[in-house]
């Protein structure tokens, strides 16, 4: 099957008999783009719904974090929460098989959780990580969309129930990608030695309020993990960090497709605005019901159009400027009763939402994939794969078929490796050797040079360049080839 590439090429229409080629090396596909600026459009102000449309992204993902005080995780667990989520005064979940190998599995208490969070074994007294590290934990947060939070507060009873269960195994799914792919530790001189670790603790608490407006439902996870783990040769020692970071989007990615899955398998709900992230909505909570439900993303977006920046650098920065402290706690059953009168004023009721019983029909074309680990780079790793995996998994996947899928990947042909842990494909292969045989062929010198008067004519009127710049614009136009190949770091006048 032949699939196409994104690549630039500049001035390379006078290549003879390369046009085919050429053609294909710089066809671009837009499918993605152009799909959110559609639905952008369709809102009053384009500016303003690209910015909505990138905090939300923002704002869903799986993010790694600076951890807060113990404390504030372990106040904004509700005691209705505590009950219902891990059971009678406790506050939270221990998982991972750093916990496993500890004793400490399943719910914990308040004391039990300001000892790990100084990397102290609560049973012994003992610390859990023999560095002396400054940071105990990171704080890997997973939010599903608005729209989900929204079907939470919405439901009740039995339906309440299998939301929560649905949820609670997307993160539980996103927390073992972490496991899996981001247990590292660092030996050798300067930590230059990256080696396996032998898995994570995780603390994990839930949240369901918006930070921004505690009325407002934001279900969410805080999953702390500790900076530890245990290496090949017995010592427990810090993480390999940048791991974390690393696969924080296959993570993500993971999080959203087996969150769809659940909700299509208990619910039989249907999906809408499935972006290039992962990212969706649950067709039938329209914009206006996710916006009286949103201060936080909202608060966001004004700041972004204050300061007049659009980029996701920016968005995160936003979210940071306009963080607040929460307020007081409110009334569990009293919030519930606010929700059920602002759902009925915007006229949202879940017994309304469109639904459709089906059978998980996840199957992947490998070359799906492989088209979609070199859409922007040509080339990746494992983590890549993984993300493609769920991204394209539009009704769901369970992490075992997300797993399958990369396994079957990596053993279709598609996948060529490089180095240790770097691939490409072999499409991408031969295309670079076509590009490298066009550009020796194009050595060869040819009438196309420019005189020297003229080129010293037209740099005489440009003593804005440098003497470098001078000197490649000289190289480029008079050389007599057909190719010339220059090369230069970013900002630095290539253009």
């Amino acid at each position: 099957m032949t699939r196409h590439r994104s690549l630039s090429v500049c001035n390379a229409a006078f290549l003879g008999g390369a046009q085919a080629l050429l053609r294909k090396l710089v066809e671009v596909s837009h499918q993605c783009t152009m799909g959110a600026w559609r639905r952008a459009s369709q809102h009053r102000s384009r500016p303003v719904a690209a910015i909505v449309r990138l905090v939300l992204i923002v704002l869903w993902m799986v993010s790694v974090g600076r951890p807060r005080d113990i404390g504030y995780y372990l106040d904004e667990v509700s005691a209705e929460d505590a009950v219902r989520y891990y059971g009678q005064e406790s506050m939270g979940v221990v998982s991972g098989e750093l916990g496993r190998q500890l004793g400490l599995t399943g719910p914990i208490d308040r004391a039990e959780a300001e000892f790990l969070a100084r990397l102290v074994d609560p049973a012994t007294g003992e610390r859990i990580n023999e560095n002396n590290v400054d940071r105990h934990f990171f704080d890997l947060t997973a939010s599903p969309p608005k729209s989900v939070s929204i079907l939470w507060a919405a439901a009740e009873g039995e339906q309440r129930t299998q939301i929560e269960a649905v949820l609670a195994e997307a993160n539980a799914s996103a927390l073992q990608v972490f496991e899996q792919e981001a247990s590292k530790a660092r030996r050798g001189h300067a930590g230059a030695e990256v080696v396996d670790g032998k898995g994570l603790l995780f603390m994990t608490f839930v949240h369901t309020t918006s930070r921004a407006d505690e009325t407002d439902p934001q279900y969410h996870f805080h999953n702390l993990v500790l900076n530890a783990t245990t290496g090949p040769d017995g010592r427990t020692t810090a993480l390999d960090s940048r791991q974390l970071y690393r696969n924080r989007y296959a993570a993500d990615a993971v999080f959203q497709a087996t969150l769809r899955e659940g909700l299509r398998r208990e619910l039989g709900l249907l999906f809408t605005d499935i972006d290039d992230h992962g990212s969706f909505e649950i067709a039938g909570i329209g914009q206006n019901v996710r916006d009286e439900f949103s201060a936080r993303r909202l608060e966001i977006v004004a700041d972004m159009a204050e300061r007049g920046t659009r980029s996701s650098k920016a968005a995160r920065l936003s979210a940071l400027a306009t963080r607040s402290a929460k307020g007081e706690e409110h009334d569990d059953v009293a919030l519930r009763y606010r929700w059920a009168e602002r759902f009925a004023e915007v006229g949202h009721a879940n017994r309304h939402l469109p639904t459709l019983e089906r059978a998980n029909s996840y199957s992947l074309d490998m070359g799906d994939i492989a088209d979609r680990v070199t859409q922007r780079n040509a080339v990746y790793e494992r983590r890549h794969v993984i993300a493609a995996a769920a991204h394209l998994a539009e009704d769901g996947a369970t992490l075992q078929q997300v797993t399958d899928a990369v396994a079957g990947y990596f053993e279709s042909g598609f996948a060529i490796e490089l180095a240790s842990g770097s691939f490409t494909t072999p499409e991408i292969l031969e295309l670079e050797r076509a590009t490298v045989a066009i550009a020796q062929s194009g050595a060869r010198p040819c009438a196309a040079a420019v005189e020297p008067e003229t080129l010293a004519s037209v740099l005489d009127s440009r003593r804005e360049l440098s003497a470098e710049q001078q000197a490649v614009v000289e190289a480029l136009t008079t050389s007599g080839s057909r190719v010339d190949v220059l090369v230069g770091q970013p900002g630095t006048g290539k253009g």
